[in-house]
């Protein structure tokens, strides 16, 4: 009996000891939870955010070091990638000092401003190297005018920034534009006020600034030519052209005034690749004739461009143009994608935020352990002068050489996809 009570006073005192325990415990965490209720409710009234530690790291300035010069030129706060820093806020510290290499999140390197065969140059790459900081190889060029990527940089980028979608870095339309909550109807039809505004200032048919005035490898100037006998009248800007607009992006806010068409005609016909060009046209109220093989549905709302190469001959794009030109309300519909999405800002700063915003989230997931984005290109060479020709399912050069004519835009395009004469 006297056992039997002591085991059961002795049961009694565990069972309290715990409850005591846990009611103390409980009560902690019950005034703890308490006082961070208040505490947050003081910080959201004060308007500072609340930032969990798994947030932190995402809060902190992320750091780029752009190793390289920038289309040979020295990276400078007015030159290169570091002059769009200041529009990203202070998510981002881009740099090109090369003693803040120990502190660098990602390290980028411009393709066209390496050693074209680094066997026999003696480059210096960052060392030593952190697995957990990217290598990011900028792809700004096509690959038939700068030919550097050799088989002796296989093995080495982590991950490619280009205009290609199959780079892990690139940008669409959606990137560059502000989706709006409410359809803008002033864009709906051409009798608005703001729309009969918007065209009565529109008193010249096409602009094109180029810069490269030797014969490129597309031919653009010829297909220029041809639409111009054809009855196009198309002002030529720039270092090729007899007028002047200014530097920029001034150039382009002037040309967009008086301007129905802006020529964004590419200097490489290449698979997947595409430049600014077509924002030049979109960001400043004029309708971009593109031609090139870009992927131009992944780069501008649908709807929003002319692509050359949808015409079988180059008189049958004028034709369309023309028809454009007499048909105010056939012209506005290619302005329809504006009830839907806003410009703001300039293009260059949405694009370079956008990407450096895709460095970050994609390096901070490496930096926490997901394995599938620690990934380097021991192939790099054949990803990037070579694609995989959807018609006869075989690997081809990207760009294509040697064009005989560009009276027949149709057949360019068509001609790259089904040549097997390229392919291996």
């Amino acid at each position: 009996m006297a056992r039997s009570r002591i085991r059961k006073i002795s049961f009694l005192l565990c069972v309290t000891f715990c409850y005591a325990v846990f009611h103390c415990f409980a009560t902690q965490q019950s005034l703890e939870s308490k006082v961070m209720v208040e505490h947050e409710k003081y910080l959201k009234n004060s308007g500072i955010s609340i930032i969990s530690l798994e947030q932190e790291q995402h809060h902190k300035p992320f750091r780029i070091l752009i190793w390289t010069r920038w289309y040979d030129n020295i990276v400078t706060d007015d030159r290169g990638p570091l002059q769009y820093q200041d529009e990203c806020g202070d998510e981002f510290i881009i740099t090109s000092d090369r003693s803040q290499l120990r502190t660098a999140d990602a390290i980028v390197f411009s393709l066209m401003d390496l050693p074209w065969n680094r066997n026999k140059v003696n480059y210096q790459f960052p060392h030593p190297r952190n697995p957990n900081v990217p290598w990011i190889l900028a792809v700004t060029e096509a690959s038939n005018y700068y030919p550097a990527l050799r088989e002796n940089y296989n093995g080495i980028f982590n991950w490619t920034w280009s205009s290609r979608v199959d780079s892990e870095f690139h940008v669409s339309f959606k990137d560059l534009f502000q989706k709006l909550e409410n359809p803008d109807i002033r864009w709906s039809h051409s009798s608005s006020p703001m729309s009969e505004e918007f065209l009565r200032n529109k008193t010249k048919v096409a602009a094109w600034v180029a810069s490269s005035c030797e014969l490129v490898i597309s031919k653009r100037e010829q297909l220029v030519n041809e639409l111009t006998k054809h009855g196009i009248q198309i002002d030529t800007y720039g270092k090729c052209g007899r007028n002047n607009c200014g530097d920029g992006i001034d150039c382009f806010r002037k040309l967009g005034t008086p301007y129905k068409f802006y020529i964004a005609f590419e200097n490489s016909l290449c698979h997947g690749y595409s430049t600014e060009k077509i924002y030049n046209g979109l960001y400043h109220g004029m309708v971009p004739i593109v031609y090139g093989f870009g992927n131009w549905s992944e780069k501008a709302p649908e709807g929003s461009w002319i692509d050359a190469m949808d015409f079988k001959t180059v008189e049958e794009l004028a034709n369309h143009i023309k028809h454009l030109l007499n048909d105010p309300n056939a012209y506005m519909e290619y302005f329809k994608w504006r009830m839907s999405y806003g410009i703001r800002g300039h293009y260059e700063s949405k694009y370079h935020c956008a990407i450096w915003r895709q460095m970050r989230d994609r390096t901070y997931l490496l930096k926490e352990g997901d394995e599938k984005f620690r990934h380097v290109y021991d192939y790099l060479t054949v990803w990037y002068h070579f694609f995989r020709n959807p018609t006869s399912d075989r690997a081809c050069w990207r760009c294509a050489k040697r064009l005989k004519s560009v009276q027949y835009p149709h057949e360019i395009r068509n001609g790259v996809y089904r040549s097997e004469k390229n392919c291996v």
